[in-house]
């Protein structure tokens, strides 16, 4: 029997010069540099946005309350000069600054309410702010109505309260700074 020959397929292996190579290797180059500058544009945004959003709404908001702390420092301060006169003192003047200052310390926070992101806490926060304002204002009032040495001991109670009140607006600006890191 004559024996019959099964012809083999041979694969032919591409050529593959070194031109071939270098030009599939600058290829890849250029694909894999694409999606790195892809990402990095993307990463890019993305911090884009958070500058943007600090610098719209975080810190706006965090000067706000440092300007309603120095606020209530400065009103605390005249109320301290009225009642603690020495011979000299203009006391409509200093009377005068407590007003305008702690008039400020509840105008600025309604500004402050209106550009406030809604940290994590800031609504508890700024509901014990508003009572401990409120109880600050209400003792220094009562202390202005009184004379004498009256007046120097109820200061004592005014100068708790406005303690107080100085904690949550510090508590309140640890958050934005928290937020701001």
């Amino acid at each position: 029997m004559a024996s019959t020959r099964i012809p083999t397929i041979r694969l032919r292996r591409p050529h593959w010069t070194v031109r071939r190579q270098i030009t599939l290797s600058l290829v890849l180059l250029l694909v894999v540099m694409s999606v790195l500058v892809v990402f990095a544009n993307l990463m890019l945004r993305s911090v884009q946005r958070d500058v943007k959003t600090q610098a719209e709404n975080l810190t706006p908001a965090a000067i706000m309350l440092l300007n309603i702390d120095r606020d209530g420092y400065q009103a605390q301060l005249a109320l301290e000069r009225y009642v603690n006169a020495v011979p000299g003192t203009d006391l409509q003047a200093q009377l005068d600054n407590f007003e305008e200052n702690s008039g400020q310390t509840i105008s600025r926070y309604d500004e402050y309410t209106a550009m406030a992101i809604g940290l994590e806490g800031e609504a508890d926060l700024n509901t014990q702010l508003v009572e401990a304002r409120g109880l600050w204002l209400d003792s220094a009032r009562e202390t202005l109505s009184l004379t004498g040495d009256e007046q120097v001991a109820a200061m004592v109670g005014t100068d708790a309260t406005f303690s107080t009140y100085r904690d949550f607006v510090d508590q309140l600006e640890g958050l934005y700074e928290e937020e701001s890191i």
